[in-house]
């Protein structure tokens, strides 16, 4: 964040603890504070994690809107859309923080299951090939 502030410290704090109400509450005060590209993208996890995905693509598009090039907020943004029934919004939105970082496996990843989900088999495995060569260790 280009400005941390105790609220969004206090946000992560309860994100680590899966208290997702809590964190929310802490990320949309520090919103209050600063608008910021990985605020908006913290609430869109935690609004995520909550079950609430409409809420949830609103802030990431949010975040992708102040910094394009923020590849793990275009993934969480294909998740989203993904558990809205929207698949192919959410194969654009994996392709997207691919085109930003090609190595980033959780969106390969992703990207497969989407294409297994609409009968894509060669796709999905492709996708999922690729996701063996990525060098991301970070499931999210």
């Amino acid at each position: 964040m280009t400005g941390q502030t105790g609220n969004w410290e206090k946000g992560l704090t309860q994100a680590k603890a899966e208290n997702w109400e809590a964190a929310l509450e802490y990320f949309q005060q520090a919103l209050g504070e600063q608008e910021d590209f990985v605020v908006y993208h913290n609430c869109g996890v935690a609004l995520f994690s909550l079950g609430r995905f409409q809420e949830a693509l609103e802030y990431y598009d949010k975040a992708v809107l102040a910094f394009p090039d923020y590849y793990k907020a275009h993934n969480h943004r294909g998740m989203a859309l993904e558990q809205l029934g929207r698949l192919e919004e959410a194969l654009e939105a994996y392709q997207k923080a691919l085109e930003i970082s090609p190595r980033y496996s959780p969106a390969w990843i992703n990207k497969s299951n989407v294409h297994a989900a609409l009968g894509q088999t060669s796709e999905a495995a492709r996708a999922l090939k690729q996701s063996f060569y990525s060098d991301s260790p970070n499931p999210a």
